[in-house]
C-alpha cells in the first residue's frame, strides 16, 4: 500500500496516513549540503514541484534557526527565500 501524505498548513509538516508527521527534509540534512566540504553541486525540489539549483558553496545559506534557505539565483542576481519545511528533496547536480 502506498504511503499517503497531506500537507498541513498550520503546522507546516506532512502529515503521514497515520497521523505522525513526517518531515521529508530535515534542517541538518540541508545543512550538511551547503557546508559541505568538498562542495557538491546540488538542487532542491519544493512540494509544488519548482526547483532551484545550488552551483556553488556562496549562492545559499541557512538561517541560523535552520527555518529557511536563501538560494542565489541568476549568477547571484537574484534571491529566493525558501521555507526548509517545503523541500522535499535534495539532488546532486553535475558541476556547471
Amino acid at each position: 500500500m502506498d504511503a499517503i501524505l497531506v500537507w498541513h498548513f498550520e503546522r507546516r509538516r506532512f502529515i503521514g496516513a497515520d497521523g505522525k508527521q513526517e518531515n521529508s527534509m530535515t534542517k541538518e540534512a540541508i545543512k550538511e549540503h551547503v557546508t559541505a566540504a568538498p562542495f557538491r553541486p546540488f538542487s532542491v525540489r519544493l512540494t509544488d514541484g519548482r526547483s532551484y539549483s545550488v552551483p556553488g558553496p556562496v549562492y545559499a545559506s541557512v538561517s541560523p534557526n535552520g527555518r529557511f534557505l536563501t538560494v542565489y539565483t541568476d549568477g547571484g542576481n537574484g534571491v529566493r527565500i525558501l521555507d526548509v519545511g517545503l523541500i522535499t528533496e535534495i539532488e546532486s547536480t553535475p558541476r556547471e
